[in-house]
Protein backbone atom coordinates (compact mmCIF):
# COMPACT_ATOMS: atom_id res chain seq x y z
CA UNK A 1 0.00 0.00 0.00
CA UNK A 2 1.13 3.15 -1.21
CA UNK A 3 0.83 6.52 1.21
CA UNK A 4 1.63 10.40 0.01
CA UNK A 5 2.39 12.74 2.19
CA UNK A 6 3.90 15.91 0.79
CA UNK A 7 6.33 18.23 2.67
CA UNK A 8 4.28 21.40 3.46
CA UNK A 9 6.04 24.31 5.18
CA UNK A 10 3.54 26.94 6.26
CA UNK A 11 4.14 30.30 4.64
CA UNK A 12 3.47 33.65 6.67
CA UNK A 13 0.61 35.33 5.63
CA UNK A 14 1.69 39.28 4.09
CA UNK A 15 1.37 41.92 6.17
CA UNK A 16 0.97 39.95 9.23
CA UNK A 17 3.08 41.52 12.20
CA UNK A 18 4.29 38.59 13.11
CA UNK A 19 5.82 37.15 9.97
CA UNK A 20 8.87 38.81 10.54
CA UNK A 21 11.06 39.80 7.71
CA UNK A 22 10.18 36.50 5.59
CA UNK A 23 11.40 37.29 1.68
CA UNK A 24 8.72 39.34 -0.48
CA UNK A 25 6.82 40.80 3.20
CA UNK A 26 8.66 43.98 3.58
CA UNK A 27 8.79 46.57 0.08
CA UNK A 28 10.44 49.18 0.21
CA UNK A 29 9.49 52.21 -1.71
CA UNK A 30 11.64 52.70 -4.86
CA UNK A 31 11.68 53.68 -8.80
CA UNK A 32 10.46 51.49 -11.48
CA UNK A 33 12.47 52.26 -14.78
CA UNK A 34 10.41 52.66 -17.89
CA UNK A 35 9.49 49.27 -19.95
CA UNK A 36 7.32 47.72 -22.49
CA UNK A 37 4.57 45.54 -21.99
CA UNK A 38 2.24 43.41 -23.64
CA UNK A 39 -1.18 44.79 -24.27
CA UNK A 40 -4.79 42.96 -23.94
CA UNK A 41 -5.60 41.44 -27.63
CA UNK A 42 -6.89 44.23 -29.77
CA UNK A 43 -5.49 46.66 -27.46
CA UNK A 44 -3.23 49.56 -29.03
CA UNK A 45 -0.73 52.40 -27.08
CA UNK A 46 -2.41 56.07 -27.34
CA UNK A 47 -0.39 58.28 -28.66
CA UNK A 48 0.64 59.73 -25.37
CA UNK A 49 2.91 56.46 -25.01
CA UNK A 50 4.25 56.48 -28.35
CA UNK A 51 5.40 59.83 -27.75
CA UNK A 52 6.89 58.67 -24.28
CA UNK A 53 8.76 56.11 -25.93
CA UNK A 54 10.31 58.01 -28.57
CA UNK A 55 11.33 60.13 -25.63
CA UNK A 56 12.90 57.38 -23.91
CA UNK A 57 14.61 55.86 -26.92
CA UNK A 58 16.05 59.33 -27.85
CA UNK A 59 17.69 59.82 -24.25
CA UNK A 60 18.85 56.03 -24.48
CA UNK A 61 16.28 54.84 -21.22
CA UNK A 62 15.41 51.96 -23.44
CA UNK A 63 16.86 50.21 -26.55
CA UNK A 64 16.16 51.09 -29.79
CA UNK A 65 13.83 50.00 -31.48
CA UNK A 66 10.51 50.50 -33.10
CA UNK A 67 7.53 49.70 -30.86
CA UNK A 68 5.93 46.20 -31.81
CA UNK A 69 1.74 46.18 -32.71
CA UNK A 70 0.64 44.65 -28.97
CA UNK A 71 2.75 46.48 -27.09
CA UNK A 72 2.88 49.39 -25.03
CA UNK A 73 5.53 51.59 -23.17
CA UNK A 74 5.17 52.02 -19.26
CA UNK A 75 6.92 55.27 -18.22
CA UNK A 76 9.05 55.59 -15.25
CA UNK A 77 7.47 55.73 -12.08
CA UNK A 78 7.45 55.62 -8.22
CA UNK A 79 6.33 52.74 -6.72
CA UNK A 80 5.02 52.91 -2.71
CA UNK A 81 6.02 48.96 -1.81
Amino acid sequence: MLFYAPLVEPAPYPGDPDAGDAEGTDRQEHWVNGFVRRLPPGAQPSEKQLTLHERAVASEQVPASPLTPGYTFVKRHHRNG
